[in-house]
């Protein structure tokens, strides 16, 4: 979602109805979905590790030896360390092109993240070749047609909406109280 609004923002759709407030909460909540991820992931992990049951020990034990290490590292650098690194800042939460490159980077880190879940299982070593760049890039261009298409079905910007409407009166109020 951060992402489609930094990039209708910058080509003028949303130019008016997105002010810096309303980016810097798209950014907490970015922010905030890593923190939760990395929560989740961690968690999941301890459990695992903490009962050593068998069962579910031996998915941890191909993704964390071998050549699946590597990954199972920039799994975690993808969906955690890069975001909150980027976007622990007010003034980062607020740029839309840093927002784009940290949803760029987490969309990426979860499609590691389900390539991590499904492959060690099928095959010993990682193939990431043009078979997967072929099916990621088919689902993005899906994702895109369908996002476009739906886009031109209803106005982005709700009309008569008394919120917005007293959002906007309120930044034009302090636009002209930090001028006097």
């Amino acid at each position: 979602m951060t992402l489609a609004v930094v990039f209708l923002k910058r080509r003028g759709v949303l130019a008016s109805a997105v002010s810096r407030g309303q980016l810097h909460d798209l950014g907490k909540m970015l922010f905030a979905f890593s923190m939760f991820w990395a929560y989740i992931w961690t968690c999941q992990y301890l459990l695992v590790w903490y009962s050593n049951i068998p069962e579910e020990v031996t998915h941890y034990l191909k993704r964390t030896s071998g050549p699946w290490l590597y990954l199972f590292a920039l799994n975690l650098v993808l969906n955690w360390v890069i975001p909150f690194a980027a976007l622990l800042s007010i003034r980062a939460k607020c740029t839309p092109g840093v927002l784009k490159v940290v949803c760029v980077t987490v969309l990426s880190g979860h499609w590691l993240d389900l390539y991590l879940l499904i492959m060690p299982a099928v095959w010993d070593t990682p193939r990431i070749g043009l078979f997967e760049a072929v099916i990621a890039a088919g689902y993005a261009a899906l994702v895109y047609i369908v996002f476009t298409r739906e886009l031109n079905k209803a106005p982005l910007v709700p009309l008569h909406d008394p919120v917005l409407a007293y959002d906007a009166a309120r930044h034009v109020f302090l636009a002209g109280i930090h001028k006097s």
